[in-house]
């Protein structure tokens, strides 16, 4: 649900991006297998075009930096 709120371009979760950029990076970096393949790649994408969109969210959180 949470990816397709925001691939519908859904202006509450657009709103809520700074807050939950953490958590999601977290999630994506986290090595204990809570997020498997498709999901873990799709948080991937969803993190990668933010960075793209919101350069300046990234700007914050140093542990993003190798997520290009």
């Amino acid at each position: 649900m949470f990816l397709f709120l925001y691939r519908s371009h859904n202006h509450v979760m657009l709103s809520l991006t700074e807050q939950l950029l953490p958590s999601l990076t977290q999630a994506v970096l986290n090595d204990d297998e809570q997020l498997k393949g498709e999901t873990k790649l799709a948080l991937f994408e969803l993190i990668k075009a933010l960075r793209a969109e919101y350069p300046q969210l990234f700007e914050a959180y140093s542990g993003l930096a190798g997520l290009q």
